[in-house]
């Protein structure tokens, strides 16, 4: 009876949401953007979620027990979403779940059913490689151990970093045999990634490391020079390195060329071609100092100060000039890239403050937001053309085009709706279901390519949504090995896909050569006669365009790899539809009650 009882809640929870998501997608007033539809992600990931905590004797009421967080993959084709119940008692269970933004399949990538109160494993958000085909997940258990695994999304292999444990079980089992493990930071190729590790948490200094996609050490970075290692920054070509030590370094990625660039500060972020980089110096109490310096260690520039932990510090989309601010975000400066030109753009009035909401600049980089009094701005770089979006913003953010901006406001009521402007605010449309539910702009935020925005419920449950806008591209995606070995006249397989579905007559380029079109199954046989690192790219009209960079090895190593894109028991295939899970769930839920009968 309970078990009935269970499955009718989940149908009429579904139906429920769904009717919610479809009722009121939008207050258009003024013919801006437009939602097409908007659709719940926890529909589909939530009665995986209840089966998974009655297997394990966990009490999961509704939704509002579980906390989501969603990710985007790097092309828009699919979403990450990470659900967690954590009850009084401590043993959390944790899912790890791959759906398709339209709400059409899902696919678990790891859980923790098995948690005890001892060892509670925890699954921290992932990050997608750039390539879309593995993710590195953060897992540990508080105050005992942090480590770092790599999943690979097609094949469903799990393993730690440097260590061949492949499975939740076995992880939580010899989680003292691990290493303690830090920041993981996949490099733009995805074929790469750095780690710090140390033997001990008490152990002062971390040892920076290159692994590849599988999670399997190349080579140590840095030397025995490099004093208290605590973080390191991939260059923007992904061919060196900033480290984080007793002042910065920079390496090359083969572990050539070491060099001490600065004698202390912190590291803030690459400048333009990576021949240069941005630091800062000080303390939290009396305020910080921003410099420039090349990577040679020359040019070294002071380019502000009194700059504190809440000040905003923003490198244009070009590259060609730095937004920051100083005295707690009350005078905003805008300066050429090395630090000249300075010129102080506007004082900002603040009376509340945003967390993490300071100034920013647009995508195109033509204009700047800020928030002053609470209230959400707009202005062009030369000053003029200032639009006020909102009052009372609570977070917002661009759409990658820049055409329009997505935010919440806090007015004291019990709505948080979101709506979505146009950078001059005179248009708006409102874009979450439901008249009184409280919504956050989720991690996942704008997809990619700015055809879809996620976003979450804190209020009658926690859900997850979707709203797809109209007039976008169709978003595709390349699926082949990103490991090749190389033997002669082998041939290679991929398949473009766009949300699951194969997509024909597809122009295929290999490193900017046509090499072909797919066929009706959205396939296409190729050839790499040269090792090393290359370069897919797919073109079709109405979709946006996509790469993959692939690896040819000159060994025929064991080095695990991709499934052919054309192996019919590939994983990467949802396996229930949204419509399909709620009809067996009420045709299980009618069994049941007739045999009860």
């Amino acid at each position: 009876m309970k078990k009935t009882m269970i499955l009718f809640l989940i149908i009429i929870s579904l139906l429920a949401s769904n009717c919610n998501a479809s009722a009121n997608l939008q207050e258009n007033t003024n013919g801006s953007i437009k939602v097409e539809k908007v659709i719940s992600i926890s529909n589909v990931t939530d009665p995986h979620f209840y089966e998974l905590a009655e297997n394990a004797n966990m009490e999961v009421k509704d939704s509002r027990d579980i906390v989501m967080v969603g990710r985007w993959g790097p092309d828009g084709n699919r979403l990450l979403v990470n659900s967690k119940h954590n009850p009084l008692n401590g043993v959390e269970l944790h899912a790890l779940y791959m759906v398709s933004p339209n709400g059409t399949g899902v696919k678990e990538i790891v859980s923790t059913p098995n948690n005890t109160k001892d060892k509670s494993l925890s699954i921290s958000p992932p990050d997608w490689n750039p390539n879309g085909n593995r993710i590195g997940i953060g897992l540990g258990v508080f105050r005992v151990k942090q480590l770092d695994a790599i999943a690979n999304l097609f094949t469903g292999n799990l393993k730690v970093i440097d260590k061949n444990i492949t499975t939740i079980n076995s992880m939580r089992e010899n989680l003292m045999d691990v290493k303690w493990q830090g920041p993981f930071k996949w490099g733009s190729d995805g074929l790469r990634a750095l780690i710090l590790m140390k033997d001990k948490k008490s152990q002062m200094e971390y040892q920076l490391y290159l692994v590849d996609m599988d999670g399997s050490i190349l080579r140590k970075l840095g030397n025995k020079s490099i004093d208290d290692v605590s973080d390191a920054f991939w260059s923007n070509d992904g061919e060196k390195i900033a480290i984080q030590g007793d002042g910065i370094w920079v390496v090359n990625r083969n572990n050539s060329n070491l060099r001490q660039v600065t004698q202390k500060g912190s590291f803030l972020e690459w400048g333009k071609e990576d021949e240069r980089l941005y630091y800062k110096t000080g303390s939290v109490s009396t305020g910080y100092s921003i410099y420039m310096v090349n990577i040679n260690g020359t040019g070294n520039r002071k380019i502000s100060e009194k700059c504190y932990k809440d000040d905003v510090f923003s490198l244009s989309p070009d590259e060609e000039k730095i937004l920051f601010t100083t005295f707690h975000r009350s005078k905003l400066y805008i300066s050429d890239s090395d630090g000249g030109n300075k010129r102080l753009f506007l004082n900002i009035t603040k009376e509340r403050h945003i967390p993490d909401q300071g100034a920013t600049w647009s995508p195109t980089g033509n204009k700047v937001s800020y928030i002053e009094n609470g209230d959400l701005y707009t202005i062009n770089t030369d000053g003029t053309n200032r639009s006020k979006i909102t009052s009372d913003v609570g977070q917002y953010k661009w759409n990658p085009s820049g055409d329009y901006i997505a935010y919440i406001t806090v007015n004291g009521s019990d709505k948080r709706p979101i709506l979505v402007a146009t950078p001059e605010g005179n248009k708006k449309t409102r874009i979450s279901p439901g008249r009184h539910e409280k919504f956050l702009l989720k991690d996942g935020g704008w997809s990619p390519d700015g055809s879809r925005l996620l976003f979450g419920s804190i209020d009658y449950g926690r859900g997850l949504y979707v709203a797809k806008f109209e007039g976008y591209k169709k978003v595709m995606s390349i699926y082949t090995p990103t490991k090749l070995n190389k033997e002669k006249g082998d041939e290679y397989v991929l398949q473009v896909k766009s949300l699951s579905k194969p997509v024909g007559n597809v122009s295929v380029s290999l490193d900017g050569n046509n090499i072909g079109t797919t066929n009706a199954t959205g396939h296409l046989t190729y050839k790499i006669n040269r090792t090393g690192k290359h370069q897919l790219n797919a073109a079709k009209e109405g979709y946006q365009p996509t790469s993959k960079y692939v690896l040819l090895q000159s060994d025929n190593s064991t080095q695990p790899s991709d499934p052919t894109a054309n192996d019919k028991k590939s994983s990467d295939n949802p396996r229930i539809s949204g419509f399909g899970l709620v009809s067996v769930f009420i045709v299980l839920a009618i069994a049941s009650w007739r045999r009860k009968q």
